[in-house]
Parts: C-alpha cells; sequence; structure tokens
C-alpha cells in the first residue's frame, strides 16, 4: 500500500510538473478556463490547496458555468474548515448545474451542521430524487422523518439506503468481520471505520467496531461508535442500552459522576424506546445504588420488578 501511495503522489507531481511547463504556450492557451481548471485539480488532488484556489478561481472568473471548479473549491474550504465558503461554492454549483445528487448531499450535510434544518432537508430530499439509491442522503432522512414521528417514511429511507450500502459495501463488511475474527485486529478496524463513512447504514459495524474497541479496553472510542451510531438510528434500542453500561460500568476520562449520568440518560432512552425493557430498569437503580441515592435505587427496583411480571406473566415476589 506504501508502494502505491509513492507512486500516485509521483504521478500527481509528474502532472502537475507538466501543466506548469505550459506556461510556455502561446497566452491564448494559457488563459483558457480549461488550463487553470486542469492546474487547479492537479493542485487539488496534490494537496497545494492555496494555489489550486487561485487557479480554480480564475477558471470560474473566464467560465462562471464550470460547476466542476465551483465543487472543487467548495472541497477545499470544507477541507479548510471554512464550512460557509464551502456552502457558497456548492450553493454557486448546483444553480449551475441542479441535477448533482452528490452535491446535493453534501450542502445538505453542511446545512445540518449548522442547525438549518428545512434547507438540509429540502436539499437531502432533492438528493433521493436524483438518486434513489443513495447510501448517505437516505440514511440521513431516517433521522429527520423520525423526528416528525413519520416512521413509515423513516423505515422507507432506511432500507433504500441499507439495501445500495449492502450492495456497494457488503464485501468490505464481511472482510472486515474476517480480519477481526483472525486477529488481523488493526485492519478490521480501520475496515470498520471505512464503514462508518461511506456506508453508514450498515448498523452492525457500529456495534462490531465497538465491541472490537471494548476488547482492547479502548473504551471512550467504544462510546464515540456507539453515539454515532445514536445519531443514525435515534431509535436504536440497543445502541442506547450499550452505550449506557459503556458509561456505567467502564473507566473512561473524565468525571465519574458525569458518566453516570449518561449513563441514565441512555437507560431511559432504552425505556422510553421499549417500556417493557425491564433490564433497562434494573441497570437505572444500579446506577442510583451506586450513586448511593437509595430512594430513587428501590423506586426504580420495584418499577422493575412490576415490569418484569408483566412481560413474564408470574409474580416475581
Amino acid at each position: 500500500m506504501r508502494k502505491l501511495s509513492i507512486i500516485k503522489s509521483a504521478n500527481i507531481f509528474l502532472a502537475l510538473a507538466f501543466v506548469l511547463a505550459a506556461g510556455d504556450r502561446p497566452d491564448d492557451a494559457k488563459h483558457s478556463w480549461e488550463y487553470y481548471f486542469e492546474k487547479g485539480m492537479i493542485e487539488y488532488r496534490g494537496e497545494m490547496y492555496e494555489y489550486a484556489i487561485l487557479n480554480l478561481g480564475r477558471c470560474l472568473e473566464i467560465n462562471p458555468q464550470c460547476f466542476e471548479a465551483a465543487n472543487a473549491l467548495a472541497g477545499i474550504y470544507y477541507k479548510k474548515n471554512l464550512k460557509e465558503r464551502s456552502i457558497e461554492y456548492y450553493r454557486r454549483s448546483l444553480a449551475i448545474n441542479d441535477r448533482q445528487a452528490g452535491v446535493h448531499n453534501a450542502i445538505a450535510e453542511l446545512y445540518e451542521y449548522f442547525s438549518d434544518t428545512a434547507r438540509a432537508m429540502k436539499h437531502y430530499v432533492r438528493s433521493v430524487e436524483l438518486e434513489p439509491g443513495h447510501i448517505r442522503a437516505n440514511c440521513s432522512l431516517v433521522r429527520f422523518y423520525l423526528k416528525i414521528n413519520d416512521r413509515a417514511a423513516a423505515d422507507r429511507h432506511f432500507r433504500a439506503s441499507y439495501d445500495a450500502a449492502t450492495a456497494a459495501y457488503g464485501a468490505v463488511l464481511a472482510e472486515a468481520r474476517n480480519d477481526a475474527k483472525a486477529g488481523r485486529v488493526a485492519k478490521a478496524i480501520g475496515a470498520y471505520r471505512g464503514l462508518l463513512d461511506d456506508a453508514p447504514s450498515l448498523l452492525d459495524a457500529y456495534l462490531e467496531l465497538a465491541e472490537l474497541y471494548l476488547r482492547r479496553n479502548e473504551n471512550a472510542e467504544a462510546a464515540a461508535v456507539l453515539e454515532r451510531l445514536k445519531v443514525v438510528r435515534p431509535d436504536h434500542e440497543k445502541a442506547h442500552l450499550l452505550l449506557g453500561e459503556v458509561y456505567f460500568t467502564r473507566r473512561l476520562p473524565g468525571r465519574r459522576w458525569f458518566h453516570f449520568e449518561m449513563a441514565l440518560k441512555n437507560f431511559r432512552a432504552a425505556l422510553d424506546l421499549n417500556p417493557d425493557n425491564f433490564e433497562a430498569c434494573y441497570l437505572i437503580s444500579d446506577v442510583y445504588r451506586i450513586m448511593k441515592k437509595d430512594v430513587e435505587a428501590r423506586a426504580w427496583f420495584d418499577k422493575c420488578m412490576e415490569i418484569e411480571e408483566k412481560v413474564e406473566g408470574k409474580k416475581l415476589r
């Protein structure tokens, strides 16, 4: 892999040298928008962002319809953590060519970052209109529809995302599982992390990655993965339950009392999703007991007994 990376980098800089050498061409060729676009894209791929901004900007000055240059500039500003500038160029690109599913999804994610829910949802919907199997846009729409209690729409979009992700990345997930089973844990973790970005609807990837982290006592990393799963599927009962257990039973950086509060928050969320989950009740009682809140611990224990008796259909006391 390292050798391929070196070859790829060498090819980029050879191409860049070729374009720079083109400065000796006649003025009409040197100043064409294609010239500045080609030069800027090579600089972009070579991570020479300041030069790329100059050349891609010049390309847009000469040819204001070059939406590809606008997309590249949006990508550069995103990498530079200038998200508002990134939105500006994505908007410019869509004004030229509205039929770009990936760009609609990209700008939607940026709007969501700034809590502009209405604009984000509009662009996610447009992305799916253009590409019904768009993995990330469909997955993002799930949480939007869950917020407005439209479970049918949420499930429909999740299924579309899941089916597309399975078709595109099922082999990658299988390989990650094989690597984990064979003890190639670092390789498996790398693959799982890639899946979380590229195929966020493959929910098993989150759970399996969290398990790998827990085996290595990398508890903060496991908690972060489960927090991401909750964002993708806020209604994932098991994610809340497992995350609560991590906060409650594992060593994590920070104040222990805060972790107890986070455990309670997640156990309660699991119980809200499934009022018959007496296991969550017992765990809440245990947290209060460790916190020396005996009244709350007893009240929750009694509630656990009531729920378990109802579920199991027999008296426990």
